[in-house]
């Protein structure tokens, strides 16, 4: 039993010095230069196919320009997202409660005379 133990490991050490060495000789064809830096580039081309599929895909971000507020938030791996359907302050801020957000003026929100929020600049007379 030990005899076979110390066959099976003398067998792996020599086929890891081979494989250390760049191949088993005799066993394993050599490789031109050509077809080394074919392998190196398949390596870094599957590594920046990697790299590239793990950054997140950025969602359109849409504003409705009907609803004043929005709530702008914070998501896992520093993405932000905002929702634009609250009209007031408060709405928004039950709604944010409890989460990373902040609620924030929507830039496209087209005002109306009849329906401002009342905490716009309004213009001095002079």
């Amino acid at each position: 039993m030990i005899q076979v133990k110390r066959v099976v490991e003398d067998k792996v050490s020599m086929i890891i010095r081979a494989l250390l060495a760049g191949g088993c000789a005799g066993h394993w064809p050599q490789r031109s230069e050509f077809e080394k830096g074919a392998m190196l580039m398949l390596r870094w081309i599957i590594a920046g196919s990697a790299a590239i599929s793990m950054i997140p895909i950025a969602a359109a971000q849409t504003h409705d320009s009907n609803y004043p507020v929005c709530l702008q938030k914070w998501e896992w791996g520093g993405s932000t997202s905002f929702e634009c359907t609250y009209t007031s302050w408060d709405q928004c801020r039950r709604a944010g409660w409890g989460l990373a957000a902040m609620c924030v003026n929507n830039p496209y929100w087209a005002q109306r005379q009849s329906g401002s929020l009342g905490g716009g600049r309004r213009r001095l007379a002079r």
